[in-house]
């Protein structure tokens, strides 16, 4: 091989999107003979995404949501195509939900070898259906079907191609076995991808790790929204209108008239009307993806809705916090401080906190913060707000048992039910504004719809143990401390002239030593302002 051929394949070896262009060929959408892969919007995302993380020193263990037909499979078998023939002794495994899948996957990957020019195309040791060798170079494809309870066990790839991940069976033996089997190494991937497949299961919590910015898991997640492809749009008619929640939607991501009409005919032609499968497989956002298994508490939209509102400080609405946890430290201890329309601080301490030290917590946010009152789950037994009251702050703080009497008996089972329905009320209304963060909605999202209980006819919730189990034993501490400052109406500020109002600019979290740092800058100014302090 001559100088210039190696400088050659050396700049193709960091230069994918070229490298793709230039050799890979894949077959149209539309049929026909192939055509060149130049990156599409969703690609060209995936891309830099996986690079920045590179860039970063970090392992690339990736979840990709996205809609059907985005090309993210087609990247992912460019990619490891290009590592695999330019690079000895790679080995790659192709994993996929169904042996069909797993063959058109493997497929391909033979299709774009077959085509590369001769240079670039290490001779084959082996090549069947189920394998592929280079042996002068040493590198290898294996693939399986995930319904096999001991595939992949005993092989140890460097690159792991995971294909429609949410519809995986016997997860347990895959992550043991087959995952387990790579390396954590700089240079070793694993790309997980999939469109949704409802709340639970490996791959759905493998996504909110992925998330949360405080977990240590090493997968970060990336999600596509369906709208950012060029071919998802359609000329409507003179006669298309839209309808108010288009609208919304039009005004909340941008898009255009011809996007949804897009969107209305797939609604209408293939998915019969049925918006919520459509949501499923062209999501606009994470959680909405999630969504088809079972109802929610709290709609999706709505939830995203008050995620993009930015609601300004109602200086007469009183400020509450509520606090959630379990008893004896078994449990993280949330906090969440709304005032009218607007949270303004939320704090999640992931090791256990004692009553004494949460009462001291509770007092400090009290004086620093004026609150009007704080309403404490009584999981914390009642030491807490009884040294609260030595303290001097009983008359601003009450504990709440979630299983007492509801303000509206003739409507809900119990205490807990009540202030879940005043919450659900608060979310429908508009004009709320909640952290822009998947760790805090993923707890909103975590709590169904309600259950009619009895021959009266009540309202109630499943209990917290249930929630837990079908949540991969994760507790809704969030949506629970928001819920409590919706235990009782606390009467409002007025004119307080004692109270000092600084402009809403930062919304943030004091976080005292040992607690997680979770809350987000709703709207930034260049002169960031305090939160309400008293003068």
């Amino acid at each position: 091989m001559s100088i210039e051929t190696k400088l050659k394949i050396d700049h193709l070896r960091n230069n994918l999107p070229e490298y793709a262009e230039k050799f890979i060929k894949i077959r149209p959408k539309k049929g026909g003979p192939l055509i060149p892969l130049k990156f599409n919007k969703a690609q060209m995302l995936l891309h830099n995404f996986i690079e920045d993380i590179i860039k970063a020193g970090q392992l690339v263990r990736i979840c990709v949501i996205k809609g059907r037909q985005m090309g993210v499979s087609t990247y992912t078998a460019a990619r490891y195509l290009q590592k695999s023939t330019l690079n000895a002794g790679i080995a790659v495994f192709i994993l996929a939900h169904m042996s069909d899948s797993t063959s058109y996957l493997f497929d391909m990957v033979c299709r774009m070898y077959n085509n590369l020019p001769d240079p670039l195309q290490p001779s084959t040791s082996r090549s069947n259906r189920k394998e592929l060798k280079f042996g002068a170079i040493n590198s290898e494809y294996a693939l399986g079907t995930a319904g096999s309870k001991e595939i992949g066990r005993g092989t140890n790839p460097s690159l792991l191609h995971g294909s429609e991940a949410a519809f995986w069976d016997n997860t347990d033996e895959l992550a043991s076995g087959l995952m387990q089997g790579v390396a954590t190494e700089i240079g070793t991937e694993i790309i997980l991808e999939s469109t949704a497949n409802g709340v639970g299961g490996m791959f759905y919590n493998l996504c909110m790790l992925g998330v949360d910015p405080n977990a240590m898991s090493r997968y970060k997640t990336l999600f596509i929204p369906w709208y950012i492809q060029d071919e998802y749009r359609e000329t409507p008619p003179s006669r298309f209108k839209i309808s108010t929640e288009e609208q919304e939607l039009m005004e909340v991501y941008g898009v255009d008239v011809s996007q949804i009409f897009w969107r209305r005919r797939k609604i209408d032609d293939d998915f019969k009307g049925n918006e919520a499968k459509f949501k499923q497989e062209y999501p606009f956002f994470l959680q909405e993806a999630f969504q088809s298994s079972g109802s929610c508490l709290i709609l999706p939209e709505d939830v995203e809705r008050a995620r993009k509102t930015t609601s300004f400080f109602d200086t007469t609405a009183p400020m509450v916090m509520g606090v959630d946890g379990a008893g004896e430290g078994t449990d993280e201890t949330a906090i969440v401080i709304r005032q009218g329309r607007r949270i303004v601080e939320y704090e999640v301490y992931s090791e256990p906190v004692k009553p004494m030290r949460l009462a001291g917590i509770i007092a400090q946010k009290i004086d620093s913060l004026g609150l009007d009152m704080v309403f404490l789950d009584t999981a914390f037994g009642y030491g807490c707000r009884d040294r609260l009251s030595e303290m001097g702050y009983g008359a601003k703080t009450l504990d709440i048992h979630f299983g007492s009497a509801p303000l509206m008996p003739e409507l809900y089972k119990n205490k807990r039910a009540q202030m879940y329905g005043n919450m659900k009320e608060w979310f429908e209304e508009g004009g709320c504004s909640i952290p822009d963060e998947e760790v805090f909605v993923r707890d909103i999202r975590m709590i169904p719809g309600f259950e009619v209980s009895g021959s009266r006819g009540l309202l109630m919730l499943p209990s917290k143990d249930d929630i837990r189990k079908n949540n991969e034993g994760r507790s809704p501490n969030c949506a629970d401390a928001l819920a409590l400052t919706f235990a009782f109406p606390i009467k409002s500020r007025g004119l307080q002239s004692k109270i000092r109002i600084a402009e809403p600019s930062v919304v943030r979290a004091r976080s005292p030593f040992k607690s997680r740092r979770l809350a987000e800058t709703f709207v930034k100014k260049e002169k960031p302002s305090e939160l309400y302090i008293r003068s």
